[in-house]
């Protein structure tokens, strides 16, 4: 499940996996797994192919049940959207 102290540690290294391999903590790494960080890349690429018209409705539809697969909580939804469409 992507939380918010997840998605957090996800911008500190600005969604740069091998930086988060090099530099990130015992204890993040110890909150923070390859797991989670491949969900909220899959979560940014559909919501870029949503965001720019590219997806079907199909597609859309299926975005909206991952992103509450993934996340349990409306905050979090909100704030992953916001930060997604700051990039």
């Amino acid at each position: 499940m992507i939380t918010e102290q997840k998605l957090k540690i996800y911008k500190k290294y600005k969604g740069d996996i091998d930086h988060f391999a090099r530099s990130g903590r015992v204890k993040e790494r110890s909150i923070f797994n390859d797991r989670d960080w491949h969900q909220i890349l899959e979560l940014h690429q559909g919501f870029l192919l949503i965001s720019k018209g590219k997806a079907s409705k199909e597609f859309e539809n299926n975005y909206q049940d991952l992103l509450k697969n993934y996340i349990n909580d409306v905050e979090v939804i909100s704030k992953i959207e916001k930060y997604f469409n700051r990039l």
